[in-house]
């Protein structure tokens, strides 16, 4: 596969508004034929991630970065430039960052 679609997390899952949860399911059900892949600290918990991803038929995994890049927008900021964050991702050709709080309408990838 030439594409990821990478979630940043930041909280746990049980604690997403309602508006964070219907743009994830709205990720799931339009990128569903490409790796998922929520990148978060350790705190937030992967398995409830993994297991709402597992609902919708999606496979999904959990990459947990340092808990200090979730600390702000400034600390996100710097993981979003790091090459620690990219090269977690090196086996794929294109990256789509789809934050929870986004609205998928259409796949274009």
């Amino acid at each position: 596969m030439d594409a990821v679609v990478v979630v940043p997390v930041y909280k746990p899952a049980e604690e997403l508004c309602d508006t964070d949860r219907l743009g994830l399911i709205s990720a799931f059900n339009h990128f569903a034929e490409y790796p998922i892949v929520f990148a978060g600290p350790e705190r937030v918990g992967e398995k409830a991630y993994l297991e709402m991803a597992s609902s919708y038929a999606v496979k999904a995994k959990f990459i947990v970065f340092d808990d200090v890049y979730f600390s702000g927008k400034d600390a996100y900021s710097r993981l979003l430039v790091s090459n620690h964050f990219y090269d977690c991702f090196r086996n794929y050709k294109f990256m789509l960052i789809c934050q929870t709080d986004a609205f998928v309408f259409h796949n274009k990838l």
